[in-house]
């Protein structure tokens, strides 16, 4: 609730388990509010309109709105996003491996980890392929599992790669996994995206404005690892 009033990226790629079982409870977005007026308390809920009764006088109401930006911001440890509001976010708040969970209200997630500095460039595509192996590896078995629409896309200050992976659970139902890698020259981050297909054409500009949104923090104002002690 809200009152108003470098890590080395060969060994972050292989990431997917610790992302799926971290031990550390990650912070959750609240979406409620705490608003202050003439000195009383109300608890309201982001962008929906909520009529309250003063506590201490009943014949008073106050008719109010938390309006949040539908693009909201976030930084991480050494890029920074934007992202849809209707996300909850789930952040471990890591200094060396920086990664956030986002649960969007359609039923789809995005898994970003920033990997604390740049991948160099002749292990970018390697770096992509390892990744795709570590995530089918937790598929294996999954009906119709395959890869498709591998794809490479300059975004001017990055370099994006990535590979769509399908398969068919118990249900018949049919599933996407988006693994992607965003190289920068000073940063590098992965994105694993997870949809039902028939929900697709309603949430790729969702998921396509996350991708293509990551810029530098600058260094001055980067969360810092901490200092190992002697040095």
């Amino acid at each position: 609730m809200r009152l108003i009033s470098i890590v080395p990226p060969t060994l972050a790629i292989c990431m997917w388990g610790t992302l799926v079982g971290a031990q550390q409870e990650p912070q959750q977005d609240s979406p409620f509010y705490e608003l202050i007026i003439n000195g009383e308390s109300f608890v309201v809920r982001k962008n929906r309109p909520t009529v309250l009764e003063s506590k201490k006088n009943p014949e008073v109401v106050y008719e109010v709105a938390v309006r949040v930006e539908p693009a909201q911001q976030m930084d991480l440890n050494t890029v920074r996003f934007h992202y849809d509001w209707l996300f909850t976010v789930h952040d471990n708040h890591d200094k060396k491996l920086r990664r956030v969970r986002l649960v969007h209200e359609a039923g789809f997630t995005m898994m970003i980890t920033d990997l604390g500095g740049p991948i160099p460039p002749d292990q970018q595509i390697k770096a992509t392929t390892d990744l795709v192996k570590e995530v089918l590896a937790l598929y294996k078995g999954a009906k119709d599992l395959r890869t498709e629409d591998r794809h490479k896309l300059d975004l001017g200050n990055a370099v994006l790669r990535g590979v769509v992976i399908r398969y068919t659970d118990a249900e018949k139902i049919k599933h996407s996994v988006l693994v992607q890698t965003i190289c920068g020259k000073e940063f590098a981050v992965t994105c694993i995206s997870q949809y039902l297909d028939n929900d697709f054409e309603d949430i790729k500009l969702l998921i396509k404005g996350t991708v293509e949104s990551f810029r530098p923090i600058p260094i001055p104002a980067r969360v810092q690892p901490p200092v190992p002690p002697g040095r």
